[in-house]
């Protein structure tokens, strides 16, 4: 079915246009455009549904992206947190490692356990995390500047945000 090109409004004798949101009153040359649209088959947007907008589809996209930074990967096959206090504890680490030769004796892992790990592992940990974090970001990326694009209200309605993420 195409996107909504209409929405009801409080007033029964009123729509309004979505496209560029001029309320058409009952009576209105424009009223028969309704008619016929309706006569299509098609059904407008409820009088309280919210209109999705380039900014709604942008705070989308950031949710999305937060939510799978934040999820977790894994490191050899081991769950790993990628949550930024666990980050910011796993940049210490590593600091402080490299800085004054004092590396942790074990690490723990998402899945509860503690290992012991080398100061390359617990590097290389680091490495899976970011790599994960930067998938994160460069796929809102892409949704960002694809959305940019988005010229009219029926691409807008269309633009799939859960596409194109990484796993």
């Amino acid at each position: 079915m195409p996107a909504a090109k209409y929405q009801l409004t409080e007033n029964p004798n009123e729509v309004i246009r979505l496209d560029d949101n001029t309320k058409i009153p009952h009576g209105h040359r424009w009223w028969d455009d309704y008619e016929a649209w309706l006569a299509e088959g098609n059904q407008p947007l409820p009088i309280d549904a919210e209109k999705i907008t380039k900014e709604s589809l942008i705070a989308a996209i950031a949710s999305m992206r937060y939510d799978l930074e934040v999820a977790g990967t894994s490191w050899n096959g081991i769950p790993v947190f990628t949550d930024r206090d666990s980050r910011s504890v796993l940049t210490s680490a590593i600091v402080t490692g490299q800085l004054l030769g004092s590396w942790p004796q074990g690490w723990k892992f998402a899945d509860g356990q503690f290992r012991a790990v080398t100061g390359d592992e617990l590097k290389a940990v680091a490495l899976a995390v970011k790599q994960h974090v930067d998938a994160a970001f460069m796929a809102e990326a892409g949704h960002g500047a694809a959305i940019a694009t988005l010229s009219d209200q029926a691409a807008i309605d269309a633009y799939d945000v859960s596409a194109g993420w990484p796993a």
